[in-house]
């Protein structure tokens, strides 16, 4: 019986590691629909969208 090559093992890790990359994905994504990052517009010391020239910074 001939020995795996090492084709063989760096196929079997290419998918494993791309599989456990997608699942981290999967995973970040599901808790950053929890969790979203604040809109542009809600961070202090930037104009708003509808902000005209000389109008306040909120």
């Amino acid at each position: 019986m001939a020995e795996p090559g090492p084709d063989n093992y760096d196929k079997e890790l290419g998918s494993t590691l791309g599989l456990l990359l997608v699942i981290i994905w999967i995973v970040l994504l599901v808790l950053s629909r929890d969790h979203p990052l604040p809109a542009p517009e809600s961070l202090p010391g930037r104009p708003h969208a509808g902000a005209k020239q000389g109008d306040p910074v909120r």
